[in-house]
């Protein structure tokens, strides 16, 4: 009786042991399944995090919408061009840097409610290439880094109310055991069996500080020489690029291969690109930009003061902008972000009795009272903004009425970005025609007009058709300028003195029509204007006559297509200087204000900018 009892006593207790052990066995089965190398305890705490956060918010939702009533339908029309969001964690106790959980959800419901709906990589990519329309109100939503507290607390939110996202991965961390912070291969292999994610590239271990010298200074790594400690030195220029190239194909590949999907986008780290950074190298930045172009399809920078912050179909474009939702926005901050850059159709008229998206890129611009403010600060000598949502926009005349009392008055049109545009410039007396690429100001046409004054309810415009610009004043053409190039862009507004904190425009109504669907303003009888612009030889032999001769008014004729660009004039001869140009023209234009004001100032935000860059991550 005893062995009976002690043997059936034996095989209760190793039927429990099989039990535990195969329990134990299966959650650690299921937990490198789900989780990968993730230490068990922060696997255990993820998973009650996810699971959790699913039920409750499903439930928090489902109430929400039982009670909020009807919502009134947004008929949806076709997006003229796509905001990207960006997020890295989300956090649950604010941090000043990270958005929280809370306004995410809230902002996630906002752009729900607004009729505002998700799109995948592929879609975003077939618009930039003007091969599909896209619904309006379409928005595609990015993460960095492939943080754990990105996909885990947005998942939830996202699975609920239907929207899809990208995130994307730096392969190194992703790669390292018992990781606490980043997803681990299983985890981002888990999140794309969703169907609500897609991934891209990160940079495969470019996303932290480089050492660029002995002491241990450091920089980007995609944008500077970093330091070779073996040789003693900073890498050449050969070393430079084959380090960044092969980056660049490594991350690819090993996304690729580990994930079995197509990785064709690139997002720099720290936010930055090749245009606007610069560190130990200058040149290094558009090298990197170089290399990303033969990996990728597409590089994301994020957006800045001189930017649109939508993107508009461009099939020749590799950089395409997104905008870094900042900690502080909750869903009323992102839903009037949005609104402000969508697309603006034509005509369009702006009392300016509320801000429809004026983007000031330099000085300060406020809207107070039914006007818009452009002024310098004490620290500037002008200002300047230009209307979010309208860079599609083309063959039109554009038209403001403002109190203008010192300095030059500007209308932009054609307005690429805040450093791309076409420039009516005014002053008492005289009107100049210019195009500004970056810092450089190229005259295209000028006219004296004696009747021009600064004054209150001043009506100046721009007008463009075709190969033709026109400036207006008081609805009248003063100066008109044929064979230039065609092409798109949105419209600003400027103002510049030689006096530091003086320069102001006080605008008082907008309005825009397609040159189409309005006449020609007449011309003013007294008009002189320059030829039709061919390069900058055409320009200076002009001015040149216009010096040394007492010019008659002419009007310029357009030609029916734009001239033929000159061809590419041999190297100067030895000793050749700019004393060979003469004098009186010399003069003019190294003592030209606006020139020099405007390069300096241009150089000043780069500075502020790249710093701004910097800091960032």
């Amino acid at each position: 009786m005893y062995i009976d009892t002690s043997l059936r006593k034996i095989g209760v207790i190793l039927a429990i042991v099989i039990i535990l052990w195969g329990a134990v066995a299966t959650t650690f089965a299921l937990k490198d399944k789900r989780f990968g190398s993730t230490p068990f305890y922060a696997a255990a705490g993820l998973a009650l995090q996810e699971s959790a956060g699913r039920v409750f918010y499903s439930i928090e939702y489902a109430l929400r919408a039982l009670f909020a009533g009807s919502r009134d339908e947004v008929a949806p029309g076709n997006a003229a061009g796509i905001p990207v969001l960006t997020y890295h964690r989300l956090v649950f106790t604010p941090d000043g840097v990270n958005v929280t959980v809370g306004d995410f959800k809230d902002q996630m419901e906002a752009l729900k409610a607004a009729g505002w709906q998700t799109i995948t990589l592929g879609e975003f990519m077939e618009f930039m290439r003007g091969g599909s329309a896209l619904p309006e109100r379409s928005v595609l939503i990015t993460f960095d880094d492939g943080a754990k507290q990105s996909f885990y607390t947005s998942d939830p939110i996202l699975d609920v109310l239907g929207f899809n996202a990208v995130n994307y991965i730096i392969v190194t961390p992703s790669q390292t055991p018992e990781s606490t912070y980043y997803l681990s291969s299983a985890e981002i292999k888990r999140m794309l069996s969703s169907g609500r994610w897609e991934i891209g590239s990160h940079s495969y271990d470019g996303h932290h500080p480089s050492p660029v010298d002995a002491a241990g200074e450091t920089g980007n790594f995609f944008a500077d020489k970093l330091w070779v400690p073996a040789a003693a030195r900073i890498e050449t220029t050969a070393e430079f690029r084959a380090r960044v190239a092969e980056d660049l194909r490594d991350s690819r590949a090993a996304l690729e291969k580990t994930y079995g999907v197509t990785v064709d986008t690139f997002a720099y780290p720290f936010g930055e690109t090749g245009l606007h950074v610069f560190g130990n190298f200058p040149a290094g930045v558009g090298i990197t930009d170089e290399e990303a172009a033969r990996v990728y399809e597409l590089g994301w920078l994020q957006n800045e003061r001189g930017d649109y912050t939508f993107n508009y179909p461009d099939g020749d474009a590799f950089i395409a902008q997104r905008i870094h939702v900042e900690a502080a926005w909750n869903g009323a901050d992102l839903l009037d972000h949005l609104e402000k850059g969508m697309g603006k159709a034509l005509p369009y008229t702006d009392t300016l009795e509320s801000d429809r998206g004026w983007r000031p890129t330099w000085g300060t611009v406020a809207q107070e009272s039914g006007v818009l403010l452009v002024r310098a600060t004490p620290q500037t000598a002008g200002a300047s903004t230009f209307l979010d949502g309208t860079k599609h926009w083309h063959d039109y005349q554009y038209e403001a009425t403002l109190d203008w009392k010192s300095g030059y008055a500007m209308l932009a049109g054609n307005m690429v970005n805040g450093s791309t545009y076409r420039l009516c410039s005014f002053t008492d007396g005289n009107v100049r025609l210019q195009e500004v690429v970056g810092e450089t100001r190229r005259l295209l046409g000028e006219a004296d007009v004696p009747a021009l004054r600064r004054g209150n309810d001043v009506r100046l415009g721009i007008r463009i058709e075709g190969t033709s610009t026109s400036c207006l004043w008081n609805g009248r053409a003063v100066l008109s300028v044929g064979g230039l190039r065609r092409g798109a862009g949105g419209i600003g507004l400027q103002t510049w003195d030689t006096a530091m904190g003086v320069a102001a425009l006080t605008v008082k109504n907008i309005s825009v029509a397609r040159s189409a669907d309005v006449p020609a303003p007449p011309r003013l009888s007294t008009q002189t204007a320059a030829p039709p612009a061919q390069g900058f030889a055409p320009i200076v032999e002009w001015i040149t006559t216009q010096l040394q001769s007492d010019p008659q008014p002419v009007i310029v004729p357009e030609p029916e297509e734009p001239p033929a660009p000159p061809p590419t004039p041999p190297p100067e001869p030895e000793g050749y200087s700019s004393s060979t140009i003469p004098g009186t023209l010399l003069e003019w234009l190294s003592a030209d204000p606006e020139v020099s004001e405007t390069n300096a100032t241009t150089s000043e935000r780069t500075r502020d900018r790249d710093d701004r860059r910097r800091n960032r991550r």
